[in-house]
């Protein structure tokens, strides 16, 4: 994705911040998410779940690690990624039109879960995953990213990297693919 369009994607965050409506995260959803966490005995050695009490990031309010949230701003931030719009228009220029963009990339989704970690030569890897409030049909399994992993009927996922370094990254990529097979071969 553009830097321009990630700028453009933070600053419609603040604007829409205000309207969060953050909703209490349910111990279901907690049991929904908690599976998206690699064991540490799948990652290699040297990679691990950042253990910060915040996950530093101009982008998102995240207080934990791994991080759920049902706050509509950090949801249609996360979906972007994972489900991006389908029309590649220009992002609104005003902050009332912002604010209406990102409700609307936020509807449908309940909630959200990023978990970070690191290695040498990657400074992050990135899960960034989205539970629909109904199953994704198939013209939405279409409109996903190419690098989006499905695991569920309703729960979309990312993996993404910021360094050299591709072993976390490919450890936690086949970690989500083998949920998703034991999913779908549960189905």
């Amino acid at each position: 994705m553009a830097r321009a369009t990630l700028v453009c994607i933070a600053l419609s965050l603040l604007a829409f911040a205000s309207a969060k409506g953050d909703e209490p995260v349910t111990e279901q959803l907690a049991l929904e998410f908690r599976e998206l966490t690699v064991p540490q005995e799948k990652l290699p050695a040297d990679c691990h779940l950042r253990k910060v009490d915040r996950v530093e990031s101009a982008f998102l309010p995240a207080d934990t690690n791994p991080w759920i949230t049902t706050d509509k701003a950090s949801i249609a931030f996360i979906r972007v990624f994972i489900d991006p719009p389908v029309t590649r228009e220009r992002m609104p220029q005003d902050e009332a039109q912002h604010k209406r963009w990102f409700e609307e990339r936020a509807k449908g989704v309940e909630a959200a879960y990023v978990a970070i970690y690191e290695e040498p030569g990657a400074p992050e890897i990135g899960v960034y995953a989205v539970k629909y409030a109904v199953p994704i049909g198939d013209l939405q399994r279409r409109s996903l990213n190419k690098n989006s992993v499905l695991l569920t009927d309703k729960i979309a996922a990312v993996v993404w990297s910021d360094g050299d370094s591709k072993k976390g990254y490919n450890a936690v990529l086949s970690y989500l693919r083998e949920i998703a097979k034991g999913h779908n071969e549960e189905d």
